[in-house]
């Protein structure tokens, strides 16, 4: 009966060990992404096309979808996914210039934030886009339009929405 309690206690601590490297593990491991949070907007001037998409390093995503307070949601690929890690290395690894103010009232506006831990960066680019940048653009939009989306009622307005929402041209008086 001793032997059995030692063999049933040995067998449960085995067990408790065991779970508990693999939960260090699963904290300790290294992340698939260098980034926390991404967020892109983008507008096409001209009236052409916008979006506006967040996504975190587990691969969950958020956008708004038209103007109906509807917000589309779920988990993007990886060859997206992917591809919007490398355009965070080009903006972290680079000289990339960002736009200090946007003066043209039908190009095309694209603004990026990227959370990292503590660290933010932010990009904004008006007129002509990077290769890179037009890319991201291109399969973020196509994603957007084409992918399996799942919807929830809800309002999301992304900080970097408001970098790239269509602004009327300025008036000027008339002498």
């Amino acid at each position: 009966m001793f032997k059995l309690l030692n063999s049933l206690l040995f067998f449960a601590a085995s067990i408790l060990f065991s779970c508990s490297e693999r939960n260090t593990n699963l904290v300790t491991k290294k992340k698939d992404a260098d980034f926390s949070s991404f967020e892109i907007s983008y507008h096409a001037g001209w009236g052409t096309g916008s979006f506006y998409f967040h996504v975190d390093s587990n691969k969950i995503y958020v956008s708004p979808y038209g103007n109906d307070n509807i917000i589309r949601y779920g988990l993007i690929p990886d060859t997206v996914f992917r591809l919007i890690d490398s355009s965070v290395r080009v903006l972290n690894n680079s000289a990339v210039q960002s736009a200090t103010s946007i003066n043209c009232h039908d190009c095309s506006v694209l603004s990026i934030k990227v959370i990292n831990g503590l660290d933010t960066t932010g990009f904004l680019k008006s007129g002509d886009m990077d290769v890179i940048f037009m890319n991201l653009v291109d399969n973020i939009g196509s994603f957007l339009k084409k992918g399996q989306h799942s919807y929830i009622g809800g309002v999301l307005f992304l900080e970097t929405q408001s970098k790239v929402i269509e602004m009327p041209p300025p008036i000027k008086a008339l002498k």
